[in-house]
Order: structure tokens, then C-alpha cells, then sequence
């Protein structure tokens, strides 16, 4: 901790809560006004609050302002049930290695195990969603407690810390004399980084240099770390080919001759690596690209010369299992003209009207594949797709944190009815806010995946399966936004067009085949007529 000249001054505690929060670098909060006194002073210190509909929306919309500026997150709620519905945003941040600081408002010290209104042991409710709770006990402990939030969400491997704030502390209008001699900021992710044994790291470069079919495949951790432009020399540098997870999409331009796409479960029917998956699959030694799996610099001490020489077939097989990707594909990209529109025919289509730094966004499920599958990582797009536990929901609110990080680019989300309904308030939010995102709502009347997956492991599907019709043009309109219903593909064309020149958030309203199924293996092999 930097220690500067001491100074003196009369603050609420409130207050003081509002100076650390700006001391590390928050501008927003995601909140919906609880703890009251905090949002309050957090307000007058110049910290927006970004008001939520519900709170697991407002985490999901935490996660990915942090996941693109690289800054700590801040989500606040009130106790009892609404911290309840932080549970799956903060597991999603803990499983996939996201810090975010949760500010929760919890009873008065003095009203514990007393049966107070709302009262429950929070601490337990978030400790298998978090990697540090703490309750803030006094006055004169809140600089601490804070940047210890602070320091524990970003250090070491990233993910939630939850600062449980009694209400008769925040409340209290006291003005206490505090010394604030702090100046270290610790909202920025991450505060430090682990290093592998170097003479592992030597060990490994030997290994990838002398073998025959090496392969690199790229996860998240390339994303979170910024680490596209080390991985992309790598590969072009030393001649490496390389697959990448879902989350791992952006890593390296899938335009680059050795870029192998995204490979692992999707590879079935039309999938993007179907035809290159023996690259990974007869792999003798694979460099698994993580937040840290490695640390560059080791192989431009060896000779390359073995990389070098094998490079022009291992383009020359990739650029074959390309086309034949293309060929595979052209059912239900370029041939798909009758409606219903195929998701794929919308993706493909929806492709040409992206720009080079566009923003993709996808929640869970089908929407997840079809973006990973049929766009192309390339220039600088971005892609963000919900992982760590890949819950429906994640997607919408996802894409509204994201322009509230980047409100000079476009932001595009697609999403499933089914995942869509989880969410559907925020679009009253993003009315509020000014948060302008064009969003696409898959309408096949179904949840498509569990459907799939039951009659593929069960021979039927449950009840719930299938989803009453819903005009989601009129949903976007009652909240004084735009909507499109697209259900011809000859119109994708012109629906695009408009949406992407709108002011404000819109909503299309895709009508999709229903029988349309991603490449997984399993799915495929379940396709029963609705």
C-alpha cells in the first residue's frame, strides 16, 4: 500500500464507501438503488448507476463490462432475496475466472439472530459462488474491507468477492473524522500474474519444436489476458496450427491459413473444424493456451527451420477442410431460400453486415454454436459467450455491459426465445439507460437444445420443451423500442439495413426452423418432426 501525507477530513461512512469505490477507478455501478445510502453517495461522487431490472441481469451485465474494459466490476443489492439472485451471476465469474465485487446490504449488526426481516446467513449463501466474504464489522474497517474486495476479486486467479455492509453502518449520518492517506487503485484486472518454472517453459518449447503434428488450442484465458497479439506471432512466426474453445473464439484470426477454427464438441454435421479435427485428434504434442498455461519468449531460441518446411501442407490441409466445410454447409447457408429462415442462412447472411471491430455477443445453447460456427473471427472482432456454466439468460444482459464498456462500437447479441424470456425486462432498461444494442431473438417456439437432448438420450421431450407463441416485435414496441419480424430470407437482406442504422436498442424477431440443429453429434442424431 502507497502511504502519501495523511489527510483529515469529516465523511458518512456512506461517503467513504463512494471515495475507495472511486479510488479504484469505478464509473458504474449495476444496482437497483440498494443499499440506498451507498448508491446515493456513490451518485454524488460521479459513479453512475446502471439500474437494473433484477439482479442476476445486473451481474451478467457486471461480468462483461469487466470481461471488455478489464476494470473490476461493482454489482450492489439488498438483502434476502435479492442477493439470492446474485448466486448465478457470481458463479458464472467464479467458474470462468471473472473478478467482480459484490456490495451487499445485510441487517443491522445489532439485529442478528434476532429473526429480522429478511435475515439469513449470507455468508453461507455465497460461499460456493465466491472466493472471498467478508462482513464489514466497524466504522473505522471500511477502506480495509474494500480493498481487500478489491484485491482479492483481481489477484491471484480472478473471480468474486462479496462485501456484505450492515445497514445500520451505511445508514449512520455521522460524520466521522477520517485519515485518508490511500492512493493505490486496485480496480484494474490482473493486479498480478503467476509465472511458470522457466525451465518448464524451456522444456515445453523443445517439445513443440521437435514434433510432428504440434497443435495449439486457444481457451478464454487467451481473451481475458489480452494476449491475441502473443498467440497470433506464435502461430504465424513458428508455423503453428491453431484450434480454439468456444470461449477462446477471437484469439486468432480464423482467416489465417493456419487457423484451424473452433474445434472440440461442434465438430459434427457442418461443423467449422469437422473436416480438420484429425489435426487435433493425431496431435503429438498439444500447447493448451490458458489464462496461465504459459509464458512466451522460449522458442525463439530454438531453430525453426523443422516448423518452417512443414508449413505449406499444413496450409494446404487446412484450406482444404475448409472448402469442404463450405461445400457441407451450403443446405442451409447459401441454398436456404424458403422459409422458415434457417439460423444459419440469417448467420451467414448477417456476416456481411458486420464491421471489422464489431462486438458479438451469444447467450447459451443454440445461440452460443451458431455464432462460434458460421461467424468468422477476424480484424478486430470481439466474441463473448457464456461458459463458465453456460446458463440461458446471460446473453441479452451481456451485450447491454458491453456497450455501456465500448459506446463507440456496435454490439450484437444473439439469443433463443427460451434464453430471452429469462431477460426480457432489461429491454425497459436499455430504454432508460440509452443503451443501444441490436439484438436477435431466435423464434422456433421451443427450447431447442433440451428438446433435442431428451429425445436423443430418452427417446421424448418434456412439456416444457415447447414455448407458447410470442410476438416479440410488440414486446420490444411496449417499452418504446424497435422491432422487426423477419421470416423471410429474402428480407434478411433489408431487415439488417434497418436495424443496424436505428437509434436505440432493437429486437429482431427471427421466425426460425425449429429442425434446425447445430453441429453436435449427439443432437444430430435426434431430429424428430414437431
Amino acid at each position: 500500500m502507497i502511504v502519501m501525507r495523511e489527510q483529515k477530513v469529516k465523511m458518512t461512512n456512506a461517503e467513504v464507501v463512494a471515495a475507495c469505490l472511486k479510488r479504484h477507478g469505478v464509473e458504474y455501478i449495476f444496482g437497483q438503488s440498494n443499499p440506498s445510502k451507498i448508491t446515493l453517495a456513490c451518485i454524488d461522487a460521479g459513479i453512475r448507476q446502471i439500474g437494473y431490472r433484477q439482479e442476476n441481469a445486473g451481474s451478467y451485465m457486471a461480468q462483461a463490462y469487466g470481461m471488455s474494459t478489464r476494470k473490476v466490476p461493482v454489482v450492489t443489492a439488498q438483502n434476502g432475496p435479492a442477493a439470492t439472485l446474485l448466486v448465478p451471476g457470481l458463479a458464472e465469474c467464479l467458474k470462468a475466472s471473472h473478478p467482480v465485487v459484490a456490495i451487499v446490504q445485510q441487517i443491522a449488526l445489532n439485529d442478528y439472530e434476532k429473526n429480522a426481516f429478511q435475515e439469513m446467513d449470507h455468508e453461507k449463501l455465497f460461499s460456493g459462488c465466491a472466493k472471498w466474504i467478508k462482513t464489514v464489522q466497524a466504522q473505522d474497517r471500511i477502506e480495509d474491507y474494500i480493498d481487500m474486495a478489491f484485491a482479492e476479486a483481481a489477484g491471484g486467479r480472478p473471480g468474486p468477492a462479496v462485501l456484505l455492509f450492515p445497514v445500520d453502518l451505511f445508514n449512520d449520518d455521522t460524520q466521522y473524522e477520517h485519515t485518508l492517506y490511500r492512493t493505490e487503485s486496485l480496480g484494474h484486472c490482473p493486479l498480478d500474474r503467476t509465472v511458470a518454472d522457466p525451465s518448464r517453459i524451456a522444456e515445453a518449447a523443445k517439445l513443440l519444436m521437435a514434433a510432428e503434428r504440434p497443435v495449439i488450442y486457444a481457451g478464454g484465458g487467451v481473451i481475458s489476458s489480452r494476449a491475441q497479439a502473443e498467440i497470433r506471432a506464435i502461430q504465424d512466426k513458428y508455423s503453428f496450427p491453431v484450434a480454439t474453445t468456444m470461449m477462446g473464439k477471437g484469439a486468432v484470426d480464423e482467416t489465417h491459413p493456419l487457423s484451424i477454427g473452433v474445434s472440440g464438441y461442434i465438430s459434427g454435421k457442418r461443423g467449422m473444424a469437422k473436416f480438420l479435427k484429425p489435426m487435433v485428434s493425431e496431435a503429438d504434442v498439444v500447447l493448451l493456451v490458458g489464462n496461465r498455461t504459459n509464458q512466451n519468449g522460449e522458442l525463439a531460441k530454438l531453430d525453426g527451420a523443422k516448423r518452417a518446411a512443414a508449413r505449406p501442407a499444413l496450409e494446404a490441409q487446412i484450406a482444404k477442410g475448409r472448402e469442404e466445410h463450405l461445400k457441407e454447409i451450403q443446405d442451409v447457408t447459401t441454398n436456404a431460400n424458403s422459409a422458415p429462415v434457417k439460423p444459419e442462412k440469417f448467420v451467414a447472411e448477417l456476416e456481411k453486415h458486420l464491421d471489422p471491430d464489431h462486438i458479438l455477443v451469444a447467450d447459451a445453447s443454440f445461440s452460443s454454436i451458431w455464432i462460434a460456427n458460421y461467424l468468422q473471427s477476424k480484424d478486430q472482432r470481439e466474441f463473448y459467450l457464456p461458459r463458465g456454466l453456460a446458463g440461458l439468460g446471460w446473453g441479452f444482459p451481456m451485450a447491454m455491459g458491453l456497450k455501456i464498456a465500448n459506446p463507440h462500437r456496435k454490439v450484437f447479441c444473439i439469443s433463443g426465445d427460451g434464453g430471452f424470456a429469462h431477460v426480457w425486462s432489461e429491454l425497459e432498461t436499455c430504454k432508460r439507460e440509452g443503451i443501444d444494442v441490436v439484438c436477435v431473438v431466435l423464434n422456433n417456439e421451443m427450447l431447442g437444445y433440451q428438446y433435442y437432448a431428451e429425445h436423443a438420450k430418452f427417446g421424448a421431450h418434456t412439456n416444457a420443451c415447447i414455448i407458447h407463441p410470442v410476438d416479440y416485435v410488440k414486446v420490444a414496441e411496449a417499452c418504446g423500442l424497435t422491432g422487426f419480424r423477419l421470416d423471410d430470407p429474402a428480407k434478411i437482406d433489408e431487415v439488417l439495413d434497418k436495424a443496424f442504422a436505428a437509434e436505440g436498442t432493437v429486437i429482431i424477431d427471427l421466425v426460425t426452423d425449429d429442425r434446425s440443429v447445430p453441429p453436435v453429434s449427439l443432437l444430430q442424431t435426434a431430429a424428430p418432426q414437431i
